[in-house]
């Protein structure tokens, strides 16, 4: 089976869910597939279009070169990103 990381920090992660419950409804919506880099991917893309409804905190920016932009923090808790978080979703929190 193919890794997105090879390390997982499970309580880091556990406690992002915990927080951020929206996040865990939206993994669950990603395709299931055989290939879990492409399921990812499906991820990043539901995330991006919903992305101001998990609960970050809008952090607002402009910019001469590319006008307005929205980024959204986090509370990270020790996760390294997305990846990890994805990562021990589908190996670990999804079976239970």
């Amino acid at each position: 089976m193919t890794k997105l990381v090879y390390q997982i920090n499970e309580k880091a992660c556990i406690e992002f869910f915990k927080k951020y419950p929206l996040v865990v409804k939206l993994m669950n919506d990603t395709k299931k597939r055989k290939n879990i880099r492409l399921s990812y991917c499906n991820f990043l893309q539901l995330k991006d279009a919903n992305e101001k409804f998990l609960g970050g905190k809008p952090e607002f920016v402009k910019s001469q070169n590319f006008g307005e932009k929205t980024f959204f923090k986090y509370d990270w808790n020790g996760c390294t990103g997305w990846a990890e978080l994805f990562q021990f979703y589908v190996t670990i929190f999804r079976k239970n």
